[in-house]
């Protein structure tokens, strides 16, 4: 229990920063924090008057933490130490960086997820994934033939690259991150769509195939550009504002977009032209 003044002599909407550091006293977390300029004398000021003495810090009615005043502190930034573990100097950085808000925090639901359930949701996840994936593999080798068949290789080759690079930045799989692969999925459908369409257009006007790639290829940039451009944006605003798994949903939707794109226009056209320098196509056709 603790005595607390009712005059509030701080508050926590002069606050700038507060987050979890390691330095403290046999390499303990620590918390250490920033005033902004305007309460950075107001602090120097309350702690010189207080050594000795403890300052609570109160979040909606509640004490949170009382560290002991050890001496003034000058220039509005400071460390609050303790036998802090890692989540407890967590929550004391989230309590503080919450009372820098214009208004109350309230729970509205807290939840916990066991590892097994996590661990199944994922498994389901790739489950899902997996059998949307075959169905579009199968539907463009049955609908468009050959040229479904490279739309294929290039969708495989999305996958490929998008897992290697993932793995080449240690990135933790998660839930949003699946949800991250099958929209990159579907970008890279759609963009191998717009082609083969395009190029069956101009097959169907008597174009040799070697022309009817060609153009089906140019008339389809400008959309599939910016269809992916815009994606970049919303991922560029995903990652400058989100957190925690929503970051982790526009790194994935970003490698993916940016490998969607050379796959769909760079690899299967480099698939085409060494199947026409083959002869295959004209014969085929």
């Amino acid at each position: 229990m603790y005595l607390l003044s009712k005059d509030v002599p701080l508050t926590g909407s002069l606050l700038e920063s507060a987050k979890v550091e390691t330095g403290g006293e046999y390499g303990l977390p620590i918390v250490s924090f920033r005033f902004k300029p305007e309460g950075a004398g107001k602090f120097s000021s309350l702690t010189a008057a207080n050594v000795g003495r403890s300052m609570a810090i109160v979040l909606d009615g509640v004490v949170f933490s009382a560290p002991t005043i050890k001496g003034r502190i000058p220039g509005g930034a400071g460390i609050i130490e303790g036998q802090f573990t890692s989540d407890d100097a967590k929550a004391l950085a989230i309590v503080l960086r919450a009372g820098a808000l214009p208004a109350p925090v309230k729970i509205i639901e807290e939840r916990t997820v066991g590892p097994s359930l996590g661990e199944d949701s994922i498994r389901k996840g790739f489950k899902a994934a997996g059998v949307g994936v075959g169905i579009i593999l199968v539907f463009f080798a049955v609908y468009y033939g050959a040229g479904g068949l490279i739309a294929n290789i290039s969708i495989v080759a999305n996958l490929f690259f998008l897992f290697a690079l993932m793995a080449y930045l240690k990135a933790t799989l998660t839930l949003p991150g699946i949800a991250g692969l099958a929209l990159n999925i579907a970008m890279a459908v759609d963009a191998n769509v717009l082609i083969l369409e395009r190029i069956k257009e101009e097959r169907a006007k008597g174009r040799p195939m070697r022309q009817a790639v060609a153009a089906g290829y140019d008339q389809s940039a400008s959309a599939i550009i910016d269809s992916n451009l815009t994606l970049l944006i919303a991922s560029a605003l995903l990652f400058q504002f989100g957190t925690g798994p929503i970051k982790g949903f526009a790194v994935t939707l970003t490698g993916g977009n940016i490998i969607s794109m050379f796959t769909a226009t760079v690899l299967t056209r480099m698939l085409y032209e060494a199947w026409m320098l083959g002869g295959e196509a004209e014969a085929a056709a």
